[in-house]
């Protein structure tokens, strides 16, 4: 069955509300990665992108994959498979805001994003009402990435 399903940078798609499900667990935990544990290499990302927001860096946008990992890419040339998240984290990171503003703006379009995407999935495989209530109730019962942002205490530094 394997071999006819699609793929999204090299996972399957997912066809069932408990891949759905997974999928959504992974990506949320990159994002949340991201702006956590990893929030010293996300800025560095995003200064880039405000630094050259005219150039390749305009259309820089952060991606949760379904393996619990987080990356940057271009969003140039859209990922068929995937709703694009919010473009340029220059436009919601402006120059100057300190880290917990900064991981809460981001936090706040990635737990949209997510849903978007956990959207997408369930309308490809035609879910009924009843199925997409269950998943939204498994999904609800996960705090959100604004929410685990909001409570991680930042390490002190002089740089905010």
């Amino acid at each position: 069955m394997a071999g006819n399903r699609e793929e999204i940078y090299g996972d399957l798609v997912p066809i069932t509300i408990d891949e759905i499900f997974n999928d959504y667990v992974g990506r949320r935990a990159g994002l949340i990665k991201a702006l956590t544990i990893d929030f010293v290499s996300f800025a560095s990302f995003a200064e880039e992108c405000q630094e050259g927001a005219t150039d390749g860096h305009r259309n820089q946008c952060l991606y949760g994959m379904a393996t619990g990992k987080w990356e940057i890419n271009n969003n140039d040339e859209p990922e068929l498979y995937l709703p694009e998240p919010p473009k340029c984290l220059a436009n919601i990171v402006p120059k100057g805001i300190n880290k917990r503003e900064c991981a809460s703006r981001v936090a706040n379009h990635s737990d949209a994003w997510l849903l978007t995407v956990v959207n997408d999935f369930s309308n490809r495989i035609h879910l009924f009402q009843a199925e997409r209530l269950r998943l939204h109730d498994m999904i609800a019962e996960l705090t959100t990435v604004f929410q685990v942002v909001s409570a991680y205490e930042f390490p002190v530094d002089d740089d905010n």
